[in-house]
């Protein structure tokens, strides 16, 4: 029997040894660091150069089900069935000849299996730790399952967010920073500004404020206080600039939210261009609608009042000739037939005149053409001639007239009134002056001055009104020649107006507008 010190051993049983001998020291030298890692937080766990486990800590057997001893010289792929054995073998020269504790992968998503069989997602920090005996590959495991849980209905909640946003039909923009970076823009508000997702999205500090109107920079403040957490009016309009350059009412309601991490301002936007300019129509509607009831009470009043006293003194008159005729003179006889013929032309210009009034407010569209104005002025003395016989004026007229453009009907209507006025109204012996002046704004003020008396200021307040006259008992008349040229003028696209001082003698000047005839 051979001595056992002379035993030849195989080279190969020997180096193998060695190895053992070698693992084993690296063992022993782990459980040094088992102590150690008792306390930590999470799990740890080391394996040696062949991905063996040498250190598995208290977290780690809470984690994965096991117990130590259990998986102590068990490969790691026992826990982390997948890629952790890529990673050994693609880092295993880095471990080998790692002269020193140094990180080798930090945040690594993989999955781990527990001793039941069930997978569950974990996160895996990579080190190697230089021992005495070796090199240990350390392995820090976090279990992300409570963490991707969140992260899963997060991104379900933002896709259900994103999806109702997208598919709203009200512009919905996130902007966030002092900068005020539109981080966000759903495919309504591209419809409302004009301006493309991408466009808004990468659009520079300056052009966000192109495009809010000048008049509404107050906007870009109150979002800046939205941000800061101050209190603003959490609706409210105003106007922006589209891309086109069209400009366009924007009602906005915003709150302030948390938007990828950071604090920023959602904003819902609502288009009101088109409510606005509803509203205004309506509002145009009622008024005329008011202003025509009021013209049919003012009607209604005209045809009682003013109509009835001649009506009334052309039938006195007439029923006198009746029963009275053979009592009467001749010179009686030719007294009641100028009152009855005076009369009866008074109430046909007034049947005239609401005939004129009604057909203006009615008429949608007349012709409007460049007046020959001193024709115009000719025909409406003509319709004025006894009343220009009996007062004897002088008048001043001017050899030649700009030429405006308008509906020669209507403008001699206006002139006729005019002329009516100042002769009625003017001095003793009245001293009429018409003419004309081209103005900067491409408007003809036509006008004419008389040597009356004046007006006060309360007087001129009431004049032009529908069917309104002065209390004064030198102002008779029915009180419909103004408010028929007010609305005559309107029509054309001019205005009417008076000056007068209300002094006697320095009389009024009542005056109108046409446009100039182009080139004129």
């Amino acid at each position: 029997m051979k001595d056992k010190s002379q035993v030849k051993r195989d080279p190969d049983d020997a180096t193998l040894h060695s190895c053992h001998l070698a693992e084993q020291a690296l063992r022993e030298d782990a459980e040094n660091y088992q102590a150690l890692l008792e306390s930590a937080p999470v799990a740890i766990l080391a394996t040696d150069r062949q991905g063996c486990i040498v250190l598995f800590n208290r977290q780690a057997e809470e984690t994965f089900g096991y117990t130590r001893d259990a998986v102590f010289g068990q490969t790691v792929e026992t826990l982390i069935p997948t890629r952790l054995q890529n990673v050994h073998v693609q880092h295993r020269a880095d471990y080998m000849s790692a002269p020193r504790s140094r990180p080798m992968g930090i945040g690594m998503d993989l999955i781990g299996r527990r001793k039941d069989g069930s997978e569950f997602p974990v996160e895996i920090g990579l080190s190697t730790v230089q021992t005495k005996t070796g090199v240990l590959i350390m392995g820090f495991i976090a279990d992300t399952s409570a963490r991707k849980q969140i992260e899963s209905a997060l991104r379900q909640s933002e896709e259900k967010y994103r999806t109702l946003v997208e598919q709203s039909l009200q512009g919905v923009m996130i902007v966030r920073g002092p900068r005020l970076h539109i981080a966000f823009a759903n495919p309504a508000l591209t419809e409302i500004i004009g301006y493309s997702v991408e466009e808004l999205t990468h659009m520079s500090h300056q052009k966000v404020e192109a495009m809010i109107h000048p008049e509404h920079q107050e906007v870009l403040q109150r979002f800046r206080d939205r941000l800061k957490g101050k209190s603003v009016p959490s609706r409210y309009e105003f106007r922006a600039i589209r891309k086109d350059g069209a400009v366009v009412w924007l009602q906005m309601s915003s709150n302030l939210i948390e938007y990828q991490g950071k604090p920023a301002v959602q904003a819902t936007l609502v288009n009101t261009t088109e409510r606005r300019r509803t509203e205004a129509t309506l509002r145009q509607r009622t008024l005329e609608l008011q202003t025509h009831n009021e013209e049919l009470d003012a009607f209604a009043h005209t045809v009682a009042h003013d109509l009835k006293n001649p009506l009334a003194l052309t039938i006195g008159f007439a029923e006198a000739l009746v029963t009275r005729y053979a009592d009467l003179s001749g010179q009686e006889l030719e007294k009641h037939l100028e009152t009855i013929a005076q009369n009866g032309r008074r109430m046909r210009r007034i049947i005239d005149e609401l005939l004129l009034l009604s057909s203006v407010r009615r008429l949608q569209e007349v012709e409007i053409v460049p007046l020959d104005m001193g024709m115009l002025v000719s025909q409406a003395c003509e319709r004025e001639i006894q009343l220009i016989e009996e007062c004897q004026p002088e008048f001043i007229v001017p050899e030649t007239w700009p030429t405006a453009l308008g509906h020669g009907p209507w403008v001699e209507e206006v002139w006729a009134n005019y002329l009516s006025n100042a002769l009625k109204y003017g001095g003793r012996p009245p001293r009429v002056e018409l003419g004309a002046t081209v103005q900067d704004d491409g408007q003809v003020r036509f006008w004419v001055k008389d040597n009356g008396p004046g007006l006060t200021s309360e007087e001129q307040a009431q004049l032009f009104k529908p069917f309104t006259r002065l209390a004064q008992v030198r102002v008779v008349g029915h009180g419909l020649g103004l408010s028929i040229v007010r609305r005559i003028v309107s029509k054309l696209g001019g205005q009417v107006g008076i000056e007068s001082a209300g002094v006697p003698g320095q009389g009024s000047t009542f005056y109108f507008t046409l446009p100039a005839a182009e080139g004129k």
